[in-house]
């Protein structure tokens, strides 16, 4: 364990999705039931325009504001669609320079698993493809128990996501072998639980994770019952995991889901095979108990996992009261994809 003392195109490429959703939720209201299938057709029709114009404003603003750069150097995909919900998209970037073999770093968004955008890591994908990386940043559906969304369907996103992000590097001579998953809060928890449990069928090969602040244990007393999250309602926290593990229970009574909360958390999955990790917590988080880290720590040490902790001594869920810990972490960022990736 280590221990520390220590706008952009974005707003425009907004603006137009809001006016294409407007006009679809007014033609929304024009159809009838009977009409669903076309419906459904006209949407999948409105992503796409979407996801091209957002490109082309992206790629036309970065020539403007000079970081024009990017598009001559890297293969640049902006919301690449890997399924039919408008949640299944992505964005990638793709070395020209790559030759052969390439490791990815994938960035899953933080929002409690219901809430959240993958343009919060738009700055680290320009970073890293300038390292000679594929680094890409996805949406994944939200979990939702009117929609019957749960943990099982974020699992299957990525896995989607990955297979696609494989074919389109595949289309440019490059194969992209290995990948590194990172994320925050809840993105960090999917980083985990893919990297931990998933390895068999992800159609690329997880060799390492970096977690900040995500989730391990999620049956752990003080995650459910002292959750800032759900504004320290252990009800809501309950009623929220019964929508992603699809088993209903209440914050009183956890028994009817536990084995459900064990099976997606990644404290359950660690074994002598686990891949590397890198683990930065905040002690004084109230939303991802810090000691639920220290336990997922111990069991890697157990294990004999190659891992780094480290410790925010005042830093809560947002990890930004100790920036020695932060340049900490993040070299280890730095170690572990220059180690585990090609």
């Amino acid at each position: 364990m280590q221990f520390c003392t220590k706008k952009s195109f974005i707003s425009n490429r907004k603006q137009v999705e809001r006016f294409l959703k407007k006009v679809y939720n007014y033609l929304n209201d024009i159809f009838t039931k009977r009409d669903v299938i076309v419906l459904k057709q006209i949407k999948f029709s409105f992503n796409r325009i979407v996801a091209f114009i957002s490109a082309l404003i992206a790629v036309f603003s970065a020539f403007i504001h000079g970081n024009g750069d990017h598009y001559r150097k890297n293969y640049i995909y902006l919301d690449a669609a890997y399924g039919i919900h408008e949640r299944q998209v992505f964005d990638m970037y793709l070395p020209k320079s790559a030759d052969g073999n390439t490791g990815l770093i994938l960035f899953l968004h933080p929002g409690g698993w219901v809430a959240g955008d993958k343009e919060v890591y738009q700055n680290e994908l320009e970073y890293w493809s300038s390292q000679g990386y594929a680094a890409a940043a996805m949406n994944y559906r939200f979990i939702s128990r009117d929609d019957k969304i749960s943990m099982k369907d974020e699992m299957k996103d990525i896995s989607l996501a990955l297979a696609k992000m494989k074919k389109l590097a595949s289309r440019k001579g490059i194969d992209l072998e290995n990948v590194l998953l990172t994320g925050g809060s809840a993105g960090a928890h999917l980083a985990l639980l893919y990297g931990y449990a998933m390895v068999d069928e992800a159609p690329i090969e997880p060799v390492a994770v970096v977690s900040y602040c995500g989730p391990t244990k999620l049956w752990d007393e003080t995650f459910i019952n002292h959750n800032s999250f759900g504004n320290f309602n252990p009800d809501f926290i309950a009623d929220l995991l019964s929508a992603l593990t699809g088993v209903d229970f209440t914050a009183d009574n956890i028994e009817p889901a536990l084995p459900a909360l064990k099976l997606y958390s990644p404290i359950t999955h660690v074994n002598e095979n686990t891949v590397p990790t890198v683990l930065a917590y905040g002690v004084v988080d109230d939303c991802v108990p810090y000691s639920t880290g220290a336990e997922l720590d111990a069991e890697l040490t157990k294990y004999g996992v190659k891992h780094d902790f480290v410790t925010y001594p005042n830093s809560g869920h947002g990890l930004n009261n100790d920036p020695d810990c932060d340049a900490l972490a993040r070299s280890y960022f730095v170690e572990y994809v220059q180690k585990y990736l090609p």
